[in-house]
């Protein structure tokens, strides 16, 4: 049997989980990224991608690894067009 569900989530999910664990504010994880807000507040709202920059900087601000980011935009991206057919 196969897992197949028929929702996606956007990694902005997983990246909010993170911030919340380290008790990381938006503004605190721009500070620590030198990534611009805004775009931070997008990917976490679900309106933008991790792109392979964003990976980077994660990976140096958490220690996870910029390779497990750009899966789960990869995965996610995948999930969603298989959805978007199959509607």
């Amino acid at each position: 049997m196969t897992f197949d569900p028929d929702y996606v989530v956007h990694p902005g999910e997983t990246l909010k989980e993170v911030m919340r664990a380290l008790h990381l504010d938006v503004v605190a994880l721009a500070r620590r990224t030198s990534y611009p807000d805004r775009i931070l507040r997008d990917v976490i709202r679900g309106r933008a991608p991790i792109t392979s920059g964003l990976a980077l900087r994660l990976e140096e601000t958490f220690g996870i690894s910029a390779a497990f980011w750009r899966k789960l935009q990869r995965n996610y991206t995948r999930r969603l067009a298989r959805l978007k057919g199959s509607a």
